[in-house]
C-alpha cells in the first residue's frame, strides 16, 4: 500500500516526499529506489525530528486502522 500512497503524493504539487520510515530498512529502501529518496530510517521519530521535514504522511495496512 505504501507504493500507491507514494505514487499519489508524485502527483501532488509542492510535495516531495524526501524521506521513507519503516520497520525494516530494507524494505523501506526498495520503496524508494527509483522515485529520488535518499533519506530512509527504521526509526520513525528520526523523521519526526527532522526540522527539514513540513509534514508526515503515515501508512498502515487496513486491518489496523481503528475508528
Amino acid at each position: 500500500m505504501g507504493r500507491v500512497h507514494l505514487e499519489a503524493l508524485r502527483r501532488v504539487e509542492g510535495v516531495d516526499v524526501v524521506a521513507i520510515a519503516g520497520r525494516e530498512l530494507a524494505s523501506a529502501q526498495r520503496l524508494g529506489e527509483g522515485y529520488g529518496i535518499e533519506k530512509f530510517e527504521s526509526d520513525y521519530r528520526k523523521i519526526l525530528s527532522d526540522p527539514s521535514i513540513d509534514a508526515v504522511h503515515i501508512c498502515t495496512p487496513n486491518a489496523l486502522h481503528y475508528a
